[in-house]
């Protein structure tokens, strides 16, 4: 199959189908807060990636309400800007984190095992990580995770799931040939 355009190291075909042929576009949408939290760990999941074949296509910094969250998620995914789009923040128990449901609403299929395996690695730490309400599940082409939004436990929470993304992101490559 001949391809028409070129985008990111991308191949998109006369179907629209993307062929993974170098790195796997990246969005970050992160929560904003008064604190400095979300910026801390913002920093620590770039260093994370930059240590993969990830390539950061945009970063955007939202509100806490569930409408706003919701429509940046569906933009990403159904636009197919990024195969991985990661949250920061908004996954506690506090009436104003709302990214669970936001991304519940989002997602076509959840994948249990991704956040079941960021919390598994955090309680190592500490266990109020059990308290974390973080999904992972995916929408269209791209796969969404839910990260803490402390710097420590983001970095963490990335490097437990970050070497399982290729393969993720490949099967829902494959789903759609």
């Amino acid at each position: 199959m001949a391809c028409e355009i070129f985008v990111s190291k991308r191949c998109i075909s006369s179907h629209n189908l993307l062929y993974t042929m170098g790195m796997i576009r990246t969005a970050i949408v992160a929560l904003q807060h008064v604190d400095n939290h979300e910026n801390a760990a913002l920093q620590a999941v770039r260093a994370v990636l930059s240590q993969g074949e990830f390539t950061e296509v945009d970063y955007l910094e939202v509100d806490s309400t569930m409408s706003v969250i919701r429509a940046r998620l569906k933009m990403l995914a159904d636009t197919d800007v990024a195969e991985l789009i990661l949250t920061i923040g908004g996954i506690g128990l506090d009436p104003k984190d709302r990214v669970t449901e936001a991304t519940q609403e989002m997602i076509e299929r959840p994948v249990p095992g991704l956040a079941e395996l960021i919390r598994l690695t955090l309680m190592k730490k500490s266990r109020r990580a059990a308290l974390y309400r973080n999904l992972a599940g995916v929408r269209r082409q791209s796969i969404i995770i839910n990260l803490p939004a402390e710097a420590e436990a983001a970095k963490l929470a990335c490097e437990a799931v970050i070497k399982l993304v290729p393969q993720a992101v490949k099967s829902i490559a494959l789903e759609q040939i």
